[in-house]
């Protein structure tokens, strides 16, 4: 499902101990993407998670939490919505921004959400880029609202 949005993907290294944390954060610096997926699927311990992405908190960010999946007639859970709520409260008390979604990778409703925050993500950091490179819009966020004239 995620493969069919019109997005580009990257895929970091599963972060299952605090000592992968550094490396899947040199990944993510890399990619330099749009929007950051945080997908857990199991249950992941919340300061494996902030050591992950203590460095890109200030960048769009999505966590989503895998929910069931079924395995011949059964329903089978590793945990993920736990772990979301307890990520979700971390994150809260941090006052980290961030959009919650959850369901199975081949839901319509996950990918079209994945989809809508990518395409957000891309516009926020173009028009930032944009406005980075505008010497007028440089010179009014300098001089502060009451230096600005009218």
């Amino acid at each position: 499902m995620i493969g069919s949005l019109d997005v580009t993907l990257t895929v970091t290294a599963p972060v299952v101990v605090a000592d992968d944390a550094e490396e899947v954060r040199r990944q993510i610096r890399d990619a330099d993407s749009d929007l950051i997926v945080a997908l857990l699927v199991t249950w992941v311990e919340a300061p494996n998670l902030v050591a992950t992405l203590r460095d890109f908190f200030g960048r769009p960010l999505l966590l989503w939490s895998h929910t069931t999946y079924r395995e011949g007639d059964e329903i089978i859970t590793l945990g993920p919505i736990p772990a979301a709520g307890v990520i979700r409260e971390t994150l809260e008390e941090m006052e980290v921004r961030f959009k919650f979604i959850y369901g199975p990778p081949d839901s319509a409703a996950v990918g079209e959400q994945i989809a809508s925050s990518a395409r957000v993500a891309s516009a926020v950091r173009a028009r930032s880029e944009r406005y980075q490179s505008d010497p007028y819009h440089e010179s009014l966020c300098r001089a502060g609202p009451s230096e600005a004239g009218t």
